[in-house]
């Protein structure tokens, strides 16, 4: 399923290439609709069932408490970083420094182009689910690690285990809203956090969540597809209001 999503992400980022009204680093002068259309359906199931598929996962490991805290975390957090300091420092640049030429007309002032990269975060570029995946992992250490929430946890997952499908769904639909109108309200509180983009790590928080407890579950690709469906609906109305306040 994860080599399907990565194949679907090279079809998705060419088709931007071609799609009318998409901002993106590279844009055609000659496009069209069905490119759009392409765009919008990859993009409305890719990412979150790639972070679902990764809840699954980090579920299936901390299954294995005691080994998630003293090995497996640090080995999953080192798989992480690696890539994403490699391609920061070997491809990004290349790829950062042809986009800045192309826009300025190749008069490129080295000295701003250092600056801006480091400073706009371009480093990071595509590879922010990498971030994400950092950042969710360590909340489930953290978890794990404290013996209170390490009780709490278990006790939620013994609850989920025992609802009924629709308690279930019903669940997460109100966690999820739950976590984007608080999103909402304290977007205003400005967070300046260094490589994580907040917006993105709550956006997708959800459905690494909800990858975690399909673990212990046993919800049909119908159901899945209903969640993932709500999903978009809520974020989109989050995501409008917010638009409209700034």
């Amino acid at each position: 399923l994860r080599a399907v999503l990565i194949i679907a992400g090279i079809f998705y980022h060419a088709a931007l290439i071609y799609a009318p009204n998409f901002d993106w680093r590279l844009s055609s002068k000659e496009t069209h609709y069905t490119f759009g259309l392409i765009v919008n359906i990859l993009h409305s199931f890719r990412m979150p069932v790639f972070f679902v598929v990764a809840g699954f996962f980090c579920a299936l490991s901390a299954r294995r408490t005691d080994q998630f805290i003293n090995s497996i975390y640090f080995k999953r957090i080192l798989c992480f970083l690696i890539p994403l300091l490699f391609f920061s420092f070997t491809v990004q640049p290349i790829q950062y420094y042809i986009k800045v030429l192309v826009e300025n007309r190749y008069n490129v002032d080295l000295t701003q182009l250092i600056y801006t990269y480091f400073y706009k975060e371009e480093y990071i570029a595509q590879l922010w689910f990498l971030v994400n995946l950092c950042v969710y992992y360590s909340i489930v250490y953290f978890c794990l690690s404290l013996s209170y929430f390490k009780i709490l946890a278990h006790k939620i997952v013994v609850i989920f285990e025992l609802m009924s499908t629709s308690l279930k769904l019903i669940a997460f639909c109100l966690i999820s809203s739950s976590i984007y109108i608080l999103f909402y309200f304290l977007d205003k509180y400005t967070l300046d956090i260094p490589i994580i983009t907040l917006m993105t790590v709550v956006k997708f928080l959800p459905f690494f969540s909800l990858g975690f407890l399909l673990y212990y579950s046993d919800l049909s690709l119908k159901e899945l597809t209903l969640l993932n469906v709500q999903q978009k609906i809520y974020f989109s109305i989050i995501w409008r209001f917010k638009t409209r306040r700034n």
